[in-house]
């Protein structure tokens, strides 16, 4: 008994599966017309199978051109010889870096300036080197004036009397600075004439001499005028010495040296 595959049960089963859709729908199979002798014999036979042409040969494969023979490489120029490499320069020194200057200390705030303290000048006339002023109340002469002259070139403080005017008169006291010396003029109108006192700045050691330049200290201390006008020339001296410090805010001094 042959061993059914696989594949001829497959078969079987779907013939079968078939069979029972066709009597379930109620169809029959049809039958197929028997073949009477007559057309079997009529049946032509079946032509003869034309011979298959011939299949034409392969045309011949042309033979490859012969490939160029490649162009001689040119031959490579001569690759130039590497310049020579140029020394370094040397290289410079760095210079010294300059030391950082300190930085100037903040000046300080100048401070408000004070408006400048009136000059003894200001009161006065201004000639070159000499100054000059009058004045005709409050000073040490009774019943008169003064007219002041401060020569800084000279060094010299000249204090004349004057009227309530200021009209000068020929009496005067000049002291010097520079000599440390004074000189007074007085005119003594019961004798008709002047006479001249020499001393040092404050009055001592008085000498007299009369207009024609006669020393006449010796005459004055024997007449007893001596003394009176010893005493009366320091106190003026003194007077006219405070008057000048008051009235202009400086020393007679001071002013005779202040060019």
């Amino acid at each position: 008994m042959k061993k059914r595959t696989p594949t001829s049960l497959l078969c079987a089963a779907l013939a079968l599966a078939l069979l029972l859709c066709l009597t379930a729908c109620g169809a029959q199979p049809a039958q197929q017309p028997e073949t009477t002798p007559q057309q079997q014999a009529e049946t032509p036979e079946p032509s003869e199978t034309p011979e298959p042409s011939e299949t034409p040969e392969p045309s011949e494969t042309p033979e490859p051109s012969e490939t160029p023979e490649p162009s001689e490489t040119p031959e490579h120029s001569e690759t130039p010889e590497p310049s020579e490499t140029p020394e370094p320069s040397e290289t410079p020194e760095p210079s010294e870096t300059p030391e950082p200057t300190e930085a100037p200390e903040p000046s300080e705030a100048p401070a408000p300036t004070e408006a400048p303290a009136p000059s003894w000048k200001d009161s006065f006339t201004k000639d070159g080197d000499v100054y000059t002023v009058t004045k005709t109340s409050g000073t040490p002469v009774y019943g008169g004036g003064l007219n002041i002259v401060v020569d800084t070139g000279a060094a010299t403080v000249t204090y004349t009397i004057t009227d309530t005017a200021g009209n000068k008169t020929v009496e005067y006291l000049k002291v010097n600075y520079a000599t440390g010396m004074i000189e007074r003029y007085q005119y003594v109108s019961a004798m008709g004439q002047g006479f001249y006192y020499f001393g040092d700045l404050d009055g001592n050691n008085l000498s007299v001499f009369n207009t024609a330049g006669e020393d006449r200290t010796e005459g004055a201390k024997s007449s007893g005028h001596y003394d009176p006008a010893v005493e009366a020339t320091q106190e003026m001296v003194t007077s006219y010495r405070s008057y000048f410090s008051s009235a202009f805010g400086v020393s007679a001094s001071q002013a005779a040296w202040d060019k």
